[in-house]
């Protein structure tokens, strides 16, 4: 898949200070760690990019996209290709305060987890069933190049009590799922109140048939010793 590219500068003045400082010109704090790095780079965003990141199209994907970071560092500019490791935000305003990445090899094999998505109009739905999203991501290892940046289910098809579970989806070439394949995904369950009104149709439906079957009483047995009529 196709990288997200940011642009950020190395920061070298660091505290609660100047994150202060940064926040206020409109700029996100970050870090960059690496297993094949000497040490975490402290870095800077531009704050309207990572709003466009985190409000955008990939905005249910964040965790399964790479970012190529171009970084400037005095007069060089360094690409480090990463993955989001942590977001905080400000629950109340909805922005970004600062982001942890994870640099990655495009070259070695990864364990990410991948968003599941659906599309289509659930057949099991028309008929009084409800839809049930039982897990919203699994977990894959593949190449970065490989991996999805969601996983499209298409439901259209789901009748009632019926199972879409993880080793049925289709997670492209060069993915291996690590979640449990036998783990449900999608299912449509019926709510109690309909089956209980299904249950008592079938209960009344039964009665009329045996009613219906009952043979015709012409005239009834007087009981013994009762005096008969003349």
């Amino acid at each position: 898949m196709a990288g997200v590219a940011l642009k950020a500068e190395r920061r070298e003045e660091l505290g609660k200070a100047q994150v202060k400082k940064l926040r206020a010109a409109g700029k996100v704090p970050a870090i960059v760690y690496g297993r094949h790095m000497d040490a975490p780079v402290p870095i800077e965003l531009d704050e309207r990019e990572v709003s466009h990141l985190t409000h955008g199209t990939h905005a249910s994907s964040l965790e399964s996209i790479v970012i190529d970071l171009e970084i400037k560092d005095g007069r060089k500019k360094i690409k480090r290709p990463a993955l989001i490791k942590e977001l905080q935000m400000d629950p109340l305003q909805g922005v970004v305060l600062h982001i942890d990445f994870n640099e990655i090899s495009l070259t070695e094999t990864i364990h990410t987890h991948v968003p599941i998505v659906h599309t289509g109009e659930c057949k099991g739905e028309k008929t009084g069933g409800i839809l049930e999203q039982v897990v919203r991501e699994i977990e894959v290892s593949c190449l970065p190049t490989d991996m999805p940046e969601a996983i499209t289910v298409d439901v259209s098809e789901l009748g009632l009590h019926e199972t879409i579970k993880v080793g049925d989806l289709d997670v492209g070439e060069g993915v291996e799922i690590l979640t449990d394949r036998a783990q449900p995904v999608f299912t449509v369950i019926v709510p109690r109140i309909v089956e209980a009104e299904a249950v008592e149709e079938v209960a009344e439906e039964a009665a009329l048939e045996e009613g219906e079957a009952e043979p015709e009483v012409i005239g009834e047995k007087k009981p013994e010793g009762e005096p008969g009529k003349e």
